[in-house]
């Protein structure tokens, strides 16, 4: 390879652009909802300076993804932070996209700082004081609690009815999906920080009932698969139920098929 051949057909560029958040952390909110749910870290509380709705900040913000998302696809990663490589075949068609972008940015820029102030003045009417605040802040907690849980429950949800899947197969089982469900059911309720009680029953019955048993101990046991089997199925549903969904139908071979008719 001729490197000076190479370096005569691509050069270094980056792009840097600067948008604020219009949020500020608020460590006092922060410190009550803590102490309202006995808790720590689980967040830190931001008040918004502009109103929910905010066209003007919303377009400076969309150019300014459009610009990086123009950035990223038109050059190619390079062994530095920040920086990547263009090839001087597409550099005329890039500077002048990029320089249409910049004006756009610009021009929506000017825009907001024109109508900045009364934005200002509507999220100040919009917030409508720290309870208004507090009350949007306990929502949020208790919906990235939620997230949080669902998350859980369908990471051992997807490893149990692979599990389930495969024990009930007649052909060559596959257990080293046993191990999955084993590493889950240690990992899993250490996560559990909201010690919610029907996440915590799931996680104790997946741990009692599918976790004790190896792949090895599994494989050579026609009658202990199909227990295990059958109570990694009950389980499936008690995680279905609590992610508020139907325990999706598995491609299985005969004998997990003939058991879901005989249920249905």
């Amino acid at each position: 390879m001729d490197i000076t051949s190479i370096q005569s057909k691509v050069m270094l560029c980056s792009v840097t652009i600067s948008t604020w958040i219009a949020r500020r952390y608020d460590g006092k909110v922060t410190e009550e909802v803590e102490n309202k749910r006995h808790t720590k870290g689980i967040g830190r509380f931001n008040k918004r300076l502009l109103p929910e709705h905010a066209p003007n900040f919303a377009e400076v913000v969309t150019l300014a993804v459009r610009i990086r998302s123009y950035f990223y696809d038109h050059t190619l990663k390079y062994d530095q932070l920040g920086v990547h490589l263009l090839p001087t075949m597409v550099y005329m068609d890039f500077a002048e996209k990029m320089r249409s972008l910049k004006d756009e940015f610009d021009l929506a820029v000017s825009v907001f700082l024109n109508d900045y102030l009364n934005l200002k003045e509507a999220a100040r009417e919009e917030l409508n004081g720290l309870t208004t605040l507090k009350s949007e802040l306990d929502q949020h907690v208790l919906a990235s609690i939620a997230t949080a849980n669902d998350d859980l429950v369908r990471r051992l949800y997807e490893a149990v009815s692979q599990m389930a899947n495969r024990l009930y197969a007649t052909g060559n089982v596959r257990l080293d999906v046993a191990n999955n469900v084993r590493e889950l059911c240690a990992l899993l309720p250490k996560l559990n920080f909201s010690n919610d009680p029907q996440l915590t029953h799931i996680l104790e019955q997946a741990k009692t009932h599918l976790a004790v048993h190896t792949g090895a101990e599994l494989k050579d046991s026609r009658v202990l698969r199909s227990q295990v089997a059958s109570k990694a199925q009950e389980i499936e549903g008690l995680m279905a139920a609590f992610m508020g969904m139907q325990p999706e139908p598995m491609e299985v071979e005969s004998d997990r098929s003939l058991q879901l008719r005989l249920v249905a």
